[in-house]
Parts: structure tokens; sequence; C-alpha cells
């Protein structure tokens, strides 16, 4: 379906635009490669920086034929450790071993990601543009991107 048939998913729309702005691409690779076991792992690039994401696909999203779909995962990954206080939390809401070294080291990785791409969205501050809400409840805009209704 056109992007217009979809007035009330301005954030899907917002996210779109976003995506053409900054030239994101995002690639799954090996899941041999993920350093956190049962994740997936996603090359993510936004104006030309990139990172590679381990993500918990616990809702098989990253399973579905939706680059932008798997863009608003990333951001919302990437989301999440903005509003992490700390790394000891980031873990605690995961439920990583806090010790693991190569966690320590991957956390910090996404902070400076995130540092380095914090200027490109408004109020400097990263967002995902779909609800969280709306990914667990599979309603709204989280439902149009899984359906393939809305895609790049």
């Amino acid at each position: 379906m056109a992007q217009a048939e979809y007035p009330n998913y301005p954030e899907l729309i917002a996210l779109k635009s976003f995506v053409e702005k900054y030239d994101i691409q995002v690639s799954l690779l090996s899941d041999a490669a993920a350093i956190i076991p049962e994740h997936s792992s996603v090359s993510f690039s936004m104006a030309n920086k990139p990172i590679t994401l381990y993500l918990d696909d616990e809702y098989g999203d990253l399973q579905i034929d939706n680059p932008l779909l798997h863009i608003a995962c990333c951001l919302d990954h990437l989301e999440i450790v903005e509003e992490s206080e700390d790394y000891l939390q980031w873990c605690r809401e995961h439920g990583y071993n806090t010790g693991a070294s190569h966690l320590l080291n991957h956390y910090k990785s996404l902070v400076a990601y995130n540092d380095s791409i914090r200027s490109c969205f408004r109020n400097q501050k990263i967002e995902s543009f779909v609800n969280s809400l709306d990914f667990q409840l599979n309603q709204r805009a989280a439902q149009a991107l899984r359906a393939k209704d809305f895609t790049l």
C-alpha cells in the first residue's frame, strides 16, 4: 500500500524520511557472528557510520522481508541504550551477565555510536520512531511494518 494510505502513522512517514535523509542501511549477518547467544547479528549504518548490533529478535521481525522494519528494530535497540542509565542497568534489563568483558566492550561501543549519531535526531536524543509498546502488542505502526504495508 502507498505511503499516503497511512495518515494515522505519521511516525512511519517520519521514519522513512529519516532513513532516506541519513542513508541508513541494514543487512543481516550470520547468527554465528553474534557475540551474545540467541541474538541476531545486524550490520547497521547511518550517515556512513557503521556498527554491528546484536538484536534479540523476540518477535521474529528480522525474518520478515522489510528493511524498514529492520531499521526500526535497530533504532529501538539504540534507543534502549540511550535510555539506560549505565552498563549495569542495561545488563539487568536484558538478563546479561554483568561480568562478561565482551559485553562491557560492546556496550561502550554502543554508547560511543549513539554519541556519534545523536546530532541527527530531533532534540539530540536517539529515537526509534515506532513506539516500543506497538512492537510488544503488534499494533499500529509495528503491525503495518510486519504486514509489509509500509516499506522503503
